[in-house]
């Protein structure tokens, strides 16, 4: 391009929440992975940085929104013990395994979220409805050989391969469908109507 300046002066967006997200690089302590962030590289002063200002997801839940960014930004006041402490509409008091779930429920571990979700689908009253992924491959003669590994895979990002829902159950949209209506990765939406290949959803906080 004839130009000394990074990328040969052509625009370059970045994009993404450098609080959680860290490259990924083998065997590398993290001390060393922090610098091999995007903020440490020579690029960073070259950039002119643009910030997103509005939470979508937590829209209609100001005070929610603002818990969350103290978290983020590390000023939430913690004790003694460096712990935050919750407020407590939104702490569940344990009684046992059985009664105590009827909110929100952080998990540290996919499997335990996986078996709160049976045990939650359970409570609910009404028909029980089955959808699984497609687990087809392109040469059918190994479709023997190749399903049941299929149906065990159950990556970041997308459901479970056999996802049970019941009508007034809660779910998680997992794309950016109309973020303008409030229909982004992360909205909770309430079951409606659910049928063979389409489910009706209708957001929590809202029409």
């Amino acid at each position: 391009m004839e130009s000394d300046l990074p990328f040969g002066g052509k625009t370059i967006v970045f994009g993404g929440d450098f609080r959680q997200i860290l490259p990924v690089i083998e065997h590398l302590p993290p001390p060393d992975l922090v610098q091999s962030t995007l903020l440490c590289s020579h690029l960073w002063s070259h950039m002119c940085k643009l910030q997103l200002g509005t939470n979508m997801r937590a829209a209609l839940d100001p005070a929610f929104s603002a818990f969350l960014l103290r978290v983020g930004e590390g000023v939430e006041p913690v004790d003694e013990h460096g712990q935050i402490s919750l407020s407590p509409h939104m702490v569940i008091p344990y009684q046992n395994k059985q009664e105590s779930l009827d909110r929100c429920v952080i998990c540290p571990k996919n499997s335990s979220v996986d078996e709160i979700n049976e045990m939650m689908i359970a409570k609910f009253p009404g028909c029980l409805h089955r959808y699984v992924s497609c687990d087809r491959i392109v040469d059918r003669r190994y479709q023997a050989d190749y399903q049941d590994f299929l149906n065990s895979l159950n990556p970041k990002g997308l459901p479970p391969h056999e996802l049970l829902l019941k009508e007034n159950c809660p779910i998680i949209l997992l794309r950016n469908v109309n973020p303008t209506d409030g229909l982004c990765n992360g909205t909770r939406l309430i079951c409606r109507q659910l049928a063979d290949h389409t489910i009706s959803a209708e957001i929590v906080s809202g029409p």
